[in-house]
């Protein structure tokens, strides 16, 4: 939801976004702490004077959602074999500055949305053979 806030607030698309961040030189400073602090400086950046290149804005983003998954990651220890699924792993822009982050290329399933729903669906069909729904 957060990127596609984003996206919204920058007028583009998500495919958009992700093929604009590949052009970023710099990126810019946006915060990973709080939303409603980064969707402000995103503001701040694109009514500049000059205004930051929405590639280098991009590029923040992506990186300030990277950087809260990277100290996830930290926490729990990942080493290899990490997954990106979810609506996120279609931004291809974000999926390569993670893997920069991590230092190792990343698995993105064809379908990455659909992981959760099947999850759903596996834990539901158990639910139902155990008698608890």
């Amino acid at each position: 939801m957060f990127l596609q806030q984003m996206a919204k607030l920058m007028g583009l698309s998500l495919a958009e976004m992700s093929k604009l961040s590949f052009k970023a030189e710099s990126r810019a400073d946006i915060s990973n702490t709080c939303a409603v602090f980064a969707e402000s400086e995103v503001i701040s950046h694109v009514h500049r004077e000059p205004p930051t290149p929405k590639e280098e804005i991009i590029a923040g983003i992506y990186f300030s959602v990277v950087s809260r998954i990277m100290s996830l990651c930290k926490r729990l220890g990942v080493e290899k074999d990490v997954a990106v699924v979810g609506g996120v792993a279609l931004s291809s822009g974000l999926v390569s500055i993670l893997e920069e982050g991590l230092g190792f290329g990343v698995l993105v399933p064809d379908v990455p949305q659909r992981v959760a729903a099947l999850g759903a669906a596996i834990i539901a069909r158990e639910n139902m053979e155990k008698g608890v729904l």
